[in-house]
């Protein structure tokens, strides 16, 4: 097992009062893998502990804001577990297609949650108009 540890100090703006203040800011992370360091070097171990961040924070205030994370439709716990991991799934798969199939300039003109609202009326319309659908969000 390896463990990367790393002390980051950053240096941020910060509007106070009429002006900007820089601020130096300390983070500490530690990173755990068992890969080598042969197929995974410290740096790529870094960006990807990094990368993470982003992904989540991403994930969810995309969830959040245009997959109705924020509002449960069942109130039993069960019903609420297999809706979240549910959405998680069919975020996850709806991204890699995006990511993993769809050349740049093709993503340049299709937004992901384009994507999602085309692939949700194409269902909708297989089984007839579907009222909680509203085109154009």
């Amino acid at each position: 097992m390896r463990v990367l540890q790393t002390e980051e100090v950053i240096t941020r703006r910060h509007r106070q009062g009429n002006g900007w203040v820089q601020k130096k800011e300390t983070h500490h992370w530690e990173w755990v893998t068992t890969l080598p360091a042969t197929r995974l070097s410290t740096r790529l171990l870094w960006r990807i502990g990094h990368a993470r961040w982003e992904i989540e924070d991403d994930l969810f205030h995309t969830l959040a804001t245009y997959w109705s994370l924020d509002h449960c439709f069942r109130h039993e716990p069960s019903a609420i577990l297999i809706f979240i991991l549910t959405l998680f799934i069919a975020f996850v798969l709806l991204q890699s297609f995006y990511l993993g199939n769809l050349k740049p300039q093709r993503r340049a003109h299709l937004t992901l949650i384009g994507i999602a609202f085309e692939l949700a009326f194409g269902l909708a319309a297989m089984d007839g108009p579907a009222p909680w659908l509203k085109r154009g969000g």
